[in-house]
């Protein structure tokens, strides 16, 4: 990613179906917008971002829970933040089963030919397939329809949620394994990883942009 910038981690959302980096003030690189808070915001937007995944963190936050996906490129580290129930969280752990946790992971979002934002991973020249379907579930529970208060339809993915939270217990054991421990779970007595980024303090998140939730059923 080419980023440099004093050790620092930079942090990424997904706003219209791009890869969003939000800065403090614009630069030539940025294209400014009014968010439906009101306040301006100075966003570059990027096709694809890759790099070695190392951790991925559950966080809570005044925008509710966040899903961190922190990931390596030589000195760069940078997070993709995520919405906890978002599509593009479940797209990227759907593949994670077939994903080469000690290679590089591209990850790329884009707006599909029905309007909706869709996120995939590359190893190499290859798209990662997804380990889990509508006709080949795997052990993936199905979102559940019922009907809120006042009679409306609405998908229950609590079952499907616990169970992605699972496969990311699985998952980070085996990165942890590959990549050593990182900074927010090692205590002062668990000795050095050789992957120095795990070193690095944990930037707080910005303001997230505001993206819309796609009410439609994912799964």
């Amino acid at each position: 990613m080419a980023f440099h910038e004093d050790n620092s981690t930079v942090f990424f959302t997904v706003y219209d179906s791009k890869l969003t980096r939000r800065f403090e003030s614009p630069n030539n690189k940025t294209i400014s917008r009014i968010n439906r808070n009101g306040r301006q915001v100075h966003e570059q937007y990027f096709k694809a971002i890759e790099g070695m995944l190392y951790d991925i963190e559950l966080k809570e936050s005044d925008f509710g829970r966040q899903w961190f996906l922190w990931f390596q490129d030589g000195m760069d580290k940078f997070v993709l933040q995520l919405d906890y129930r978002s599509k593009e969280a479940k797209d990227f752990f759907s593949r994670l089963p077939n994903t080469k946790l000690d290679y590089y992971i591209r990850t790329e979002v884009f707006k599909n030919e029905k309007g909706k934002t869709q996120l995939f991973t590359k190893q190499g020249k290859s798209s990662v397939p997804s380990a889990f379907t509508i006709d080949n579930p795997n052990g993936r529970p199905q979102m559940v329809e019922t009907m809120d208060a006042e009679g409306k339809k609405k998908w229950d993915d609590t079952a499907q949620m616990k169970f992605y939270e699972e496969l990311v217990a699985k998952i980070n054991e085996t990165l942890y394994r590959l990549h050593g421990i990182p900074a927010r779970l090692r205590s002062a007595n668990t000795p050095e990883q050789s992957f120095s980024t795990h070193d690095a303090e944990q930037s707080d998140p910005f303001d997230f942009p505001d993206v819309g939730q796609d009410q439609d059923r994912p799964f």
